[in-house]
């Protein structure tokens, strides 16, 4: 979702003025609690995030795992746990609970410091980059706090590099743990392999973050219907999240539908599956780290920031004079966040050009499984 840091950043005097007042504040506080630093060699990583972002952290925090080896705890939310034990060895878990912050999500509360302060940590890397890790980490007695965050935070670091406006967001969390360490970052630019099931479904997720970043839940639904006469097809909701009456109308179509309840639930069905096709959302990303060949429908975003690596990832955008310019994640409504009078990226994307484009990418497939 867009960020508040996001909407103030528009405004040249708003973020002038939150830079003036907060910095000294920050740096203050920085100072005084330093002061009672412990003895203590633990890593802590806090990453904070929906599940799309937390798949794009996973190669920067293999980095600090590849550095320091051992005495790694990642503060997270709970969905985010599930997501890195997946891949991640050797680290310890720390979550927090969504109820544990106020304020729409963006104010840690004392338990949720006070979980960070019971690890003791020597060095913190902040990938979350914003409010919710800001007021989590500014009074921490850590020695060292690397990462990347607005400029009005900056004084909470040791070591700050600025949130990196270019693409891949991979790269952002790579930037926020160069900071204070080297690290490779051409470790993730072959994908993380491929993992084809022939004999699992093709599975199909209509939705995504928000409404603007969906195409059109009827023409996934026909794409389905087309799809399931020459594949075995699956369209894979959150469990009673569609109404009845649609659920009838896929049923009538004799189109497969899974639901599920949690994200366990979700990554297991991922995992048997063949082949992911959905919008730019975080559990076509979880397919893409699962090794599952992906196929993305975009509208207002810019591929360019979160497109899967490997030659089995797919995607199809419909480019007009109101998209995202090149190094701009959102198109200027904050990918119709802020209102948009048309949608015309996913209104005009049609369905001939999917289904010929999703066509062409399983050939591939085919061809590939075949050699």
């Amino acid at each position: 979702m867009i960020k508040f840091s996001e909407i103030v950043n528009n405004y040249p005097f708003a973020r002038k003025t939150m830079n003036s007042f907060a910095f000294p504040v920050f740096y203050l506080i920085r100072i005084f609690v330093k002061l009672n630093t412990k003895k203590s060699e633990n890593i802590v990583v806090v990453s904070l995030h929906r599940l799309g972002d937390t798949v794009f952290t996973i190669p920067a925090i293999q980095e600090i795992i590849r550095t320091y080896k051992k005495n790694i705890y990642i503060i997270c939310f709970p969905e985010s746990k599930i997501i890195y034990t997946e891949v991640l060895t050797g680290v310890n878990y720390v979550v927090l609970e969504k109820a544990e912050y106020f304020l729409n999500g963006r104010l840690a509360s004392r338990v949720a410091r006070k979980k960070l302060r019971n690890i003791h940590p020597k060095i913190i890397f902040d990938l979350t980059a914003s409010v919710v890790s800001a007021f989590l980490i500014f009074n921490s007695r850590a020695k060292t706090i690397a990462g990347s965050n607005d400029e009005h935070y900056r004084a909470i670091y040791t070591h700050f590099n600025p949130v990196r406006k270019k693409p891949h967001l991979i790269e952002r969390y790579f930037d926020a743990v160069s900071s204070y360490v080297e690290i490779n970052r051409n470790s993730w630019n072959k994908g993380y392999g491929l993992d084809f099931n022939k004999d699992g479904v093709i599975l199909i997720h209509p939705f995504g973050g928000w409404d603007a970043k969906m195409w059109s839940l009827k023409k996934f639904i026909q794409l389905a219907k087309i799809l399931n006469n020459e594949f075995k097809i699956a369209i894979i909701i959150p469990d009673k999240y569609l109404p009845m009456d649609i659920l009838n109308e896929i049923n009538f179509e004799k189109i497969k539908v899974i639901e599920t309840k949690t994200v366990s639930e979700l990554i297991n069905q991922i995992k048997e599956c063949s082949v992911f096709i959905g919008n730019d959302s975080g559990p076509l990303y979880m397919a893409d780290l699962l090794g599952k060949p992906t196929f993305t429908v975009y509208g207002p975003t810019n591929p360019a920031f979160s497109l899967p690596m490997g030659e089995h990832n797919k995607f199809i955008k419909n480019k007009l004079a109101c998209s995202p310019e090149q190094n701009k994640q959102y198109c200027f409504t904050g990918a119709g966040v802020f209102g948009c009078p048309a949608f015309q990226c996913m209104n005009l994307l049609s369905f001939n050009s999917v289904y010929s484009d999703i066509i062409s990418s399983l050939e591939q497939l085919r061809t590939h499984r075949h050699n």
